[in-house]
């Protein structure tokens, strides 16, 4: 079973009205770098770019189990978070990002969008965060409605 995984950049929409389109695209482009890097240094391969928004899968090209997928997936948005953040120290910007982690491509895309209103950088789905729970601290945020009635149990990543 592979781990799908989305990100976006929080607020570009006022980043874009901010800069020129040279040092907008300047920006983008080390954060598509980063985000490129260290999705493949995990061992994820990225699925797509679509502005900000990237798209990425463990365990669905390269064999691996769903526990390392899993894992692999969550180091990736640390290193993320991490390398975003010495990027922000050295531009003088205030990037942040938000992740969204699952086993089901729809559901890292919405965890992702809702990410910033639970006031998490990276939220998972709870079948992905059992996979990987002796590795990584996590805190219960509040429930996802995924249908009338089904709420999904949704984790940040600390």
């Amino acid at each position: 079973m592979p781990t799908h995984y989305a990100a976006s950049l929080q607020d570009v929409a006022k980043l874009a009205e901010s800069r020129d389109p040279a040092e907008l695209s300047a920006i983008l482009g080390e954060y598509k770098k980063l985000m490129h890097e260290t999705i493949e240094a995990e061992h994820g391969f990225v699925e797509r770019f679509l502005g900000d928004q990237v798209s990425a899968i463990w365990g669905g090209l390269v064999s691996q189990s769903p526990q390392m997928a899993a894992i692999s997936a969550c180091r990736a948005a640390q290193r993320q978070l991490k390398g975003l953040g010495a990027y922000n120290a050295a531009s003088g910007l205030s990037l942040r990002i938000c992740i969204g982690i699952s086993d089901d491509p729809a559901t890292s895309r919405t965890l992702c969008r809702l990410a910033p209103a639970r006031k998490a950088g990276v939220l998972i789905a709870e079948a992905t965060r059992a996979l990987c729970a002796e590795t990584f601290a996590f805190s219960e945020v509040e429930p996802l409605e995924a249908a009338p009635g089904r709420p999904l149990r949704v984790f940040s990543l600390k």
